[in-house]
């Protein structure tokens, strides 16, 4: 072990060792000295902000250089990592960083495709692991703060220019999708696979409660006319996790199947401003952490 576990008192928590030791080997990688360094551990996201995964802030110290990541982790909390899946998704994640990114990227290099062209939008990784019989993964990446990127306030309404810097990115991710699947189709192949998030959505009571409700509200918000409608949603309540099992099936997709992220909501978006408050750019983060095919062909939205 060659960093100091931090004795902040913003955070109550006994981290694993693993975690230490991840952070202190890739400090070292980094130009650490061995031994020599201190690393302490900051809650990094607020509650309720994410169900399957801890994120903390980092900062490793050396005399008077300092460096900042995040370290996201499955919960801390056994209970939590079974409630929701976690060392599956995390698998999924890990895969994604270590594998899926540096090949969409080498790709689009290899086609002369510039970054602010092509798709180069998540944070830059420092470490990605995981181990199943232990139930240990741990994923290291940039603090974006400190290069001006701030998170979206979930409780507010997404204005049209956040949405398109976003929808941008992901249509960056799609684009590659389809050239990769036309030109690389065996390496485009071993990306196929299941989504783990709808299997962890249907066995969780906790998910279908909070799509009830969702749904509850869409149809409180129906004109008196619109019974058509009411009904449909109505039956949805019965049917909503086979039909989200289908829409992510790659077989019901073709030819229109991408990869796609999985988990696309506001708190797994970052957006860079400018000094003026002018937004300039949006990181997708945790893309693709459920790597599947899903049809986007307008007849099935």
């Amino acid at each position: 072990m060659e960093a100091e576990p931090s004795s902040s008192p913003q955070q109550d928590l006994v981290f694993p060792q693993y975690i230490h030791d991840a952070v202190g080997r890739i400090a070292v990688e980094n130009g650490f000295t061995a031994g020599q360094f201190r690393v302490d551990f900051q809650v990094g996201s607020d509650k309720g902000d994410g169900f399957s995964a801890d994120m903390f802030r980092v900062r490793v110290t050396e005399q008077s250089r300092e460096w900042a990541m995040l370290c996201k982790v499955p919960p801390i909390s056994e209970a939590r990592r079974r409630q929701f899946d976690s060392m599956a998704i995390f698998e999924r994640e890990v895969d994604v960083y270590s594998k899926l990114l540096p090949a969409i990227y080498a790709f689009q290099r290899e086609k002369g495709v510039r970054e602010e062209d092509g798709f180069f939008s998540a944070p830059n990784c420092y470490l990605s692991y995981y181990e199943k019989t232990r139930e240990e993964s741990a994923i290291l990446m940039d603090d974006l703060r400190l290069q001006g990127y701030r998170m979206w306030n979930k409780t507010v309404p997404v204005d049209y220019d956040h949405v398109r810097l976003l929808m941008v990115q992901l249509g960056r991710l799609h684009a590659v999708s389809f050239a990769m699947k036309e030109q690389r189709p065996e390496q485009f192949e071993q990306f196929k696979v299941p989504d783990p998030i709808c299997t962890m959505m249907r066995s969780n009571e906790m998910f279908t409660v909070m799509l009830h409700m969702s749904l509850d509200r869409a149809i409180g918000v129906l004109a008196p006319e619109e019974d058509k409608l009411r009904q449909t949603l109505l039956q949805s309540k019965d049917t909503m996790f086979d039909d989200l099992q289908g829409l992510v099936d790659p077989k019901n997709c073709e030819p229109y199947a991408v990869l796609n992220h999985g988990d696309c909501w506001i708190n797994n978006t970052i957006f860079k401003y400018e000094a003026d408050g002018t937004r300039t750019h949006a990181i997708v983060e945790q893309v693709c952490r459920a790597i599947h095919c899903r049809n986007f062909a307008a007849e099935e939205v």
